[in-house]
């Protein structure tokens, strides 16, 4: 499956701010910013998936990824899968891809391709509430220390 993405850019001011913090805060915040933009894709998701049983539906999930170079962050939407089991949802990839006798009925790919820019909006909105939240956390410990 390919992966896609969306490149968040002219974000240079947060970017700035964000590298003052410390690495553990940086990578909160990251993790934060980019499972909400992820949540905007997992609900449409939900809402194109094709339902009959509710399996794929109730198993769509987002996940963060470990990053694979410092200073990223990857959030993943995707359907959770338990094995063949009678409650799994393992089908879902003929759903979206379709199978040599079933048409494809995409719900995944679709729902990126429809809120890739709302993600990017709430990824955004979501880092300068997190760096905004940050800052006030500096300037009472800040606060506190010029007062002794």
């Amino acid at each position: 499956m390919a992966k896609q993405a969306v490149r968040v850019e002219g974000l240079r001011e947060l970017g700035m701010a964000l590298k003052e913090l410390d690495s553990g805060v940086q990578k909160r915040i990251a993790r934060s910013a980019t499972a909400a933009g992820a949540r905007v894709i997992a609900k449409e998701a939900k809402q194109r998936v094709p339902v009959d049983s509710g399996k794929v539906k109730k198993n769509i999930r987002t996940a963060n990824l470990k990053p694979k170079q410092p200073g990223t962050q990857e959030t993943a939407v995707g359907v959770r899968v338990k094995g063949k089991t009678a409650d799994s949802a393992f089908y879902w990839r003929f759903l979206e891809f379709g199978t040599a006798k079933m048409e494809a009925k995409p719900f995944l790919r679709p729902a990126f391709e429809a809120k890739k820019m709302e993600a990017a909006d709430k990824i955004k909105e979501q880092l300068g509430k997190r760096l905004e939240a940050e800052a006030k956390k500096i300037g009472q410990t800040i606060g506190k220390v010029n007062r002794k």
